[in-house]
């Protein structure tokens, strides 16, 4: 079982270019993806108890990671693709995407995130010298 942090990174970041390789190399590969294949291959080392279940890795792999590949995988989609699709596949990737900004800005109002992010205490001095905590929006 691998447990070592730096082995299990190498082991993943192997895996997916593996997965990319075979989605390069093999037609049958590509009709399923790469991403689907590391999802295949994940499994199968977890389920064999090859890889352990928990680890710091997938923590990184779950925040900063994800968010890096799907920047990524965003800004490799062509608009020339968008254009071939037609305006009806068009039309439906802005209804996806002014709904995705509409539901986050209501949720953001509904959940009022932005008094949540402010709810951190401070030590200020107060008049006459003395240290007192006050919450930064004021509370």
């Amino acid at each position: 079982m691998l447990k070592d942090p730096l082995t299990l990174a190498v082991l993943i970041a192997a895996i997916t270019a593996l997965a990319f390789w075979l989605d390069y190399r093999f037609t049958a590969m590509s009709k399923a993806g790469a991403t689907l294949l590391v999802i295949i291959f994940g499994a199968l080392l977890s389920n064999t108890g090859i890889v352990v279940l928990d680890s710091p890795v997938y923590s990184a792999i779950e925040g900063p990671v994800t968010s890096l590949a799907i920047v990524f995988l965003l800004l490799s989609v062509g608009l020339g693709d968008l254009k071939q699709a037609g305006p009806r596949m068009l039309g439906m990737v802005l209804i996806a995407a002014i709904g995705t900004a509409l539901g986050a800005f209501i949720g953001a109002l509904l959940f009022d995130v932005s008094r949540n992010f402010c709810k951190v205490s401070s030590n200020t001095k107060d008049r006459s010298g003395r240290l007192e905590s006050r919450k930064r929006n004021g509370h």
